[in-house]
């Protein structure tokens, strides 16, 4: 039998389950218009000088980048950024978290697939304390018996986290041997190798053609490409993200490649079709095992008049 039956999903986190992009982009317009306000420069400018900082490191170094900006450093004349604009990062941060809520309809999804007894993992590029605040802030660790994260990264090792958050991480996360590990086909062999079901038995659903889609597809999963984030907030609407992250061009290039057509036929544009997807791989399962038996039984009655037919 080649037919799938699925019993686990697999979901990840950032711009599948979190509207992470949009989250980001209010954080970084909001602490560029307060920063700016303080020191007189333009929120252009500022986002600008934060671009720099993103270009010197490859990417932009979540709660760092003001510590790590020599822009931001020459400003403050010596102060720690981080301190001197500690209420702009304040207020910046309340307003990313209001962004990073699930949508209603993947409360609903998460609810519905639970009840029905599907087990629920998370695998993300997140390191294990980014992931585990992101979930208990947005009210969905509830749902999910497995996270596989990042390593933890060396700036995060000596950060205290509450103990409710502590008990999560102790019990359910598990982190795979490599920075951003969906790139590598030995980090999802570590992942398959901690759930207790074969591979026909999962489902990987994620935004990235590539790291979820691709790679989950390489290793023998089901795979389905989750747009209903995508597609509510076009990449036009980031233009301060866009302007210095490395993940930002990527998304760019995404959305030109895959926006407004369907791939293979497993794209979803809203959390509602992955239940009906997965239902109806079951049901062909279950057909397919039917007819399985009825071809095994058919075989053996042949045999068995064959047998009587011999002189």
């Amino acid at each position: 039998m080649t037919g799938k039956n699925p019993k686990a999903i697999i979901f990840d986190l950032d711009d599948t389950l979190l509207p992470t992009s949009v989250a980001v982009e209010k954080y970084l317009e909001t602490l560029a218009v307060g920063i700016g306000e303080k020191v007189n420069m333009s929120p252009e400018d500022v986002l600008y000088s934060f671009a720099q900082t993103a270009k010197k490191f490859g990417f932009l170094p979540a709660g760092n980048c003001l510590h790590q900006n020599e822009m931001m450093v020459r400003i403050c004349a010596g102060q720690d950024p981080r301190i001197l604009f500690a209420d702009q990062i304040k207020q910046a941060e309340k307003v990313k978290a209001k962004y990073l809520k699930p949508q209603p309809e993947v409360f609903r999804l998460l609810n519905q697939l639970q009840q029905r007894g599907y087990k629920l993992y998370i695998y993300t590029e997140s390191t294990a304390n980014e992931a585990v605040r992101k979930m208990c802030a947005a009210g969905i660790s509830k749902y999910f018996i497995g996270v596989f994260t990042a390593p933890t990264a060396e700036v995060e090792k000596d950060q205290a986290l509450a103990k409710a958050n502590e008990r999560f991480l102790r019990t359910r996360v598990h982190e795979v041997s490599k920075a951003k590990p969906k790139q590598y086909d030995s980090c999802w062999q570590e992942v398959l190798a901690h759930l207790p079901h074969e591979k026909h038995e999962i489902v990987m659903v994620g935004d990235h053609p590539v790291r979820d889609i691709d790679m989950a597809e390489k290793v023998g999963l089901a795979a389905y490409h989750s747009t209903w984030i995508i597609d509510s907030y076009h990449v036009k609407h980031f233009p301060a993200m866009a302007a210095m992250t490395e993940g930002a061009e990527n998304l760019k290039k995404y959305m030109s490649k895959y926006q407004g057509r369907p791939r293979n036929g497993h794209q979803l544009s809203k959390p509602r079709y992955l239940l009906s997807t997965i239902e109806r791989l079951r049901e062909n399962f279950r057909q397919e095992k039917v007819q399985d038996i009825a071809k095994r039984r058919q075989k053996r009655q042949h045999q068995k008049m064959s047998f009587k037919l011999r002189p």
